[in-house]
């Protein structure tokens, strides 16, 4: 699960030190501030609430994301790939009153 969620093996050596993480962050940072300078010059968080861009903005990247996962560009174990064809039946166990009885 770890190896097709976290992109971590896409690191040549994990083990070598902080870049692979340090690379990560930066990328985040990177794009974050992007979106800060974006609804700033958009006339603040306030005004994108007020004119609908910041739903606009989850809704598609909800749309993304998902349709990602259905086509199999990411993965997500259980969902669309190393899933269980079979349901596995359990037996529930009912309690028939028997332990409950009281003993002098």
């Amino acid at each position: 699960m770890v190896a097709h969620e976290s992109g971590i093996t896409k690191s040549v050596d994990l083990l070598g030190g902080s870049y692979a993480l340090e690379s990560i962050t930066g990328e985040i940072e990177k794009k974050v501030f992007e979106l800060i300078t974006k609804i700033d010059h958009l006339g603040g968080a306030v005004n994108c609430i007020e004119n609908g861009y910041i739903q606009k903005e989850l809704a598609n990247e909800a749309y993304k994301h998902q349709t990602s996962i259905e086509n199999n560009e990411k993965i997500i174990v259980g969902v669309n790939e190393f899933k269980e064809e079979q349901k596995n039946s359990i037996s529930i166990f009912k309690q028939d009153g028997t332990s409950e009885k009281k003993t002098d």
